[in-house]
């Protein structure tokens, strides 16, 4: 009979969840926060929408790009700056001469003409300096839209990201709404378990006990009655949980049917979307081959 009330229990539970659904907090008062953090047993720590976005942002190796797209930006911009520096070139020649020429003649007492050395050297030191130049400007216009163009286009890639951590955000947070809702759902029911058992207890007739919970449905009260007015209570009990049972199996089923017919024709649409895929380009060739 305890398994019997149990399965009962569990088909009014819903009852208890919409009860309870009025009595839960706004989700964003389920977040943590720095004041939550205060108190005894709450998180150390809280989680905003906007730092886990960033925290994905960098932990994807497309986010470190954003700095590195920036650290090249700036370097050629120091190229470009670099340009219109003094340059300075030294250039350096060294020659040796196996044979030199000779003037073949003495000179009135009896002096001889010098000669050529073997070896040469020569040494000299360039400076320039550009003065003006009109494409300095434009080449680092042309830059800075590279920049932002690239910038831009990393983002666009990074924001599904940004949409799939608030997604999962949002869900966390409907998670814990409904972590809620079930916990004190099942502390209203514990409570109505104990004043339904108290009244037993004292006397009261067990139909009355659970009709005043507002738990069970009329139809569940009526069969416990007449079960405790004739004696039967516990096979009263086992048709009232089959007769659930069968409820519950007929809605499963009913939810089944319903999203069978759904799946098939999702499945189709994917299927004629490749097939189209596939064969449109081919034809579309063939179409101007023709042509």
């Amino acid at each position: 009979m305890t398994y019997r009330f149990v399965v009962l229990i569990a088909f009014c539970l819903p009852t208890l969840v919409a009860r309870a659904h009025s009595q839960v907090p706004a989700p964003d008062t389920l977040r943590p926060t720095a004041a939550d953090s205060l108190r005894p047993g709450a998180l150390s720590d809280s989680l905003r929408l906007g730092t886990l976005q960033d925290s994905a942002v960098m932990r994807d190796p497309r986010g470190r790009e954003l700095a590195l797209l920036a650290e090249q930006s700036r370097l050629r911009q120091q190229n470009l700056a670099a340009e219109r520096r003094p340059a300075l070139s030294i250039e350096g020649q060294a020659q040796y001469q196996s044979d030199v020429a000779r003037i073949p003649i003495t000179l009135p007492g009896g002096i001889s003409p010098p000669t050529s050395p073997h070896d040469t050297y020569d040494a000299h030191l360039a400076a320039g300096q550009t003065l003006y130049d009109p494409g300095i400007g434009p080449r680092r216009a042309v830059e800075d839209a590279q920049l932002a163009a690239s910038q831009a286009r990393l983002r666009a890639e990074l924001y599904p990201l940004r949409q799939n951590v608030a997604d999962a955000f949002f869900a966390t947070l409907q998670a814990q709404s409904q972590i809620a809702e079930l916990e004190l759902a099942i502390t209203d029911l514990e409570a109505q378990h104990q004043v339904a058992a108290a009244r037993v207890r004292e006397g009261a007739e067990l139909w009355r006990s659970l009709e005043e919970t507002g738990v069970f449905t009329s139809l569940a009260i009526e069969m416990i009655k007449v079960g405790e007015a004739t004696g039967a209570l516990e096979e009263m009990l086992t048709n009232t949980s089959d007769f659930y049972d069968e409820a519950i199996e007929a809605q499963l089923q009913r939810i089944v049917t319903l999203i069978e017919p759904i799946i098939l024709v999702v499945m189709g649409g994917v299927v004629a979307t490749l097939l189209l895929s596939i064969y449109l380009p081919m034809f579309t060739i063939l179409s101007n081959i023709r042509a």
